[in-house]
């Protein structure tokens, strides 16, 4: 018995040691640059160079006035390959763009002015502009390789690769909760989405032509694209409180600017989500209400249904990272950096004080997390997924553009009814989870060429019921689905037929047990309205009157 004990307490060893073990995460290394606040997430470029921009040292003699903040290019093995040295301010996250120029802005110089710079790969200035705007959120790239940002007034701003810039104004107006915060986000159309103050989304052509405004809230804190065009949108605090008493609001946006669904939670939605390839939601969040600000992990399907809940010390303010293998990198407000296996378990922790920004994934896999205390750390991982918002910025370079979206293939199965009388029903399988927009087509022959739309947005919906056709008559059906790209292949056709009732028989049934119909009526629409007596479940009375309407077709109405 004393043998069998000391086997189950060395087994419970090993199981322990090997779970601790496999729970403390290491940092491959760790390269600690000048300055004395580092609030900004990296960027990575093509080739693996890391780039982190700080804030440089507070001057408590001037408001707002920092002084030496620059720009540091690391090697992926850590070591420093240049400083590029700006004018004095508050930096915002680096993006690399085309031909690996880094772009950032700086602000709260001592001029009172602010600054964007393009710097060359190289370290060598390409160009900077002064101006009195203001950029803080991390720029994004154009499908044609111009550089956006959104000022603090809410304006859309346009630099061409030679530094030339033009402001599109937008419909919101001057707010509390700063648009400039929020970096905008373009689609795989060339659409650009973006936060214009008071709490209005907006959606603009480079040539400032508004496609449509969405106001779900005051404080939009973050945007991304799935895979099949949804707009997402974060919302801190929705109006009219701005006390921060209510809960959080998240939205899913279809590509003409209306609602999809919404998720309403007592949570600070604080960062933009993470899109999985397949459309899944990896959602972050600051818990309301309680003793200390904790955080937590939504994981949604599509259509906005919670599937998972990860709770976590510190409060998630910032975008988690989703590599390759389905592992989720995600930083909160305790300083913790935590890894989620695909099956949401804990997969790894690492600890180090005042971690907090979003984790890049660079293109070799290296994770890279930033600390306030200027430390930089990659940790050992796998490249993110090429399709979806698998971090922050969309990629690493930080671009926050759309380029994998397309147009949706074909559904893998069509199907049409030839046994029902009182309609036929198309019905098809999804060929991807993400696509919820199809056509419905129909002709009197197998030339797709003859045939004609019948429903152009059957959103959500996997059938189609045809109550517009004759009986015995043979339709052919084609199904293809759609998004902001335009429509995909066509599956089908499909023979579909409408079947008359044997002798005796019905083209539709109600079945009501306990009704004694009185009397029927049909109104010039077509609507059919019948009347009847049914028994009192509440009372021992004998009857209480009802009418019941119906469609031609037999839905009840």
């Amino acid at each position: 018995m004393k043998k069998s004990s000391t086997v189950v307490a060395f087994i419970l060893f090993v199981w322990t040691a090997s779970a601790t073990a496999q729970s403390q995460l290491s940092p491959l290394w760790t390269n600690t640059v000048a300055g004395t606040r580092l609030r900004n997430s990296a960027a990575a470029g093509s080739d693996g160079t890391i780039y982190v921009a700080t804030d440089g040292v507070p001057d408590w003699n001037i408001p707002y006035y920092t002084t030496n903040a620059q720009l540091y290019a690391l090697g992926p093995d850590g070591t420093l390959k240049w400083t590029f040295s700006g004018v004095d301010g508050t930096a915002s996250p680096p993006t690399v763009g085309t031909e690996g120029v880094i772009y950032y802005a700086v602000n709260g110089s001592a001029d009172g002015r602010s600054r964007f710079y393009a710097v060359n790969p190289d370290g060598n200035k390409r160009w900077s502009k002064t101006w009195d705007e203001q950029i803080n959120g991390q720029p994004a790239m154009t499908l044609d390789n111009q550089v956006l940002g959104v000022t603090r007034s809410g304006k859309l701003a346009v630099f061409d690769p030679d530094g030339d810039v033009f402001l599109l104004p937008g419909k919101g107006l001057p707010s509390w909760s700063w648009p400039g915060l929020v970096s905008p986000v373009v689609s795989a159309s060339g659409a650009v989405y973006f936060f214009s103050g008071t709490g209005i989304i907006e959606a603009m052509t480079l040539a400032g032509e508004t496609k449509w405004v969405f106001q779900p809230g005051e404080s939009i804190t973050g945007l991304a694209i799935g895979p099949d065009g949804t707009v997402y949108v974060s919302v801190a605090v929705p109006p009219p409180n701005p006390a921060y008493t209510t809960s959080g609001l998240f939205c899913a946006l279809n590509t003409d600017g209306s609602e999809r669904w919404r998720l309403t939670r007592a949570t600070e939605f604080l960062a933009a989500p993470v899109i999985a390839p397949d459309g899944t939601i990896y959602l972050p969040g600051s818990v309301i209400g309680g003793p200390t600000e904790t955080g937590e992990l939504l994981t949604l399907g599509i259509a906005g249904q919670i599937l998972r809940t990860n709770t976590f010390a510190g409060a998630l303010e910032s975008t988690p990272a989703l590599a390759g293998d389905g592992k989720l990198w995600i930083t909160d407000g305790s300083g913790k950096l935590s890894v989620l296996s695909a099956d949401g378990q804990l997969a790894g922790e690492y600890s180090a004080e005042s971690l907090g920004a979003a984790p890049v994934i660079t293109p070799g896999g290296l994770v890279i997390v930033t600390t306030e205390k200027c430390q930089v750390m990659a940790f050992e991982g796998v490249a993110a997924p090429a399709k979806g918002w698998p971090m922050a910025g969309r990629d690493p370079q930080g671009t926050h553009r759309d380029t994998t979206s397309a147009v949706p293939p074909p559904p893998t199965v069509v199907s049409a009814t030839t046994n029902r009388n009182d309609c036929i029903r198309v019905a098809w399988s999804a060929a991807t989870v993400a696509d919820a927009t199809y056509e419905v087509w129909r002709g009197s022959a197998t030339n797709l060429a003859e045939a004609v739309r019948l429903d152009r947005f059957v959103a959500g919906k996997m059938s189609f019921t045809d109550t517009n056709t004759p009986v015995t008559v043979p339709y052919y059906y084609w199904v293809r689905g759609a998004n902001e790209l335009g429509p995909g292949d066509f599956q089908g056709p499909v023979l579909g037929v409408r079947a008359y009732p044997s002798p005796g028989g019905y083209f539709w049934r109600y079945s009501a047990p306990d009704v004694t119909w009185l009397g029927a009526a049909v109104a010039e629409d077509g609507t059919l309205y019948f009347a009847g007596n049914r028994p009192n479940a509440a009372t021992t009375e004998t009857n209480r009157s009802c009418v019941v309407s119906f469609s031609p077709s037999g839905e009840r109405r």
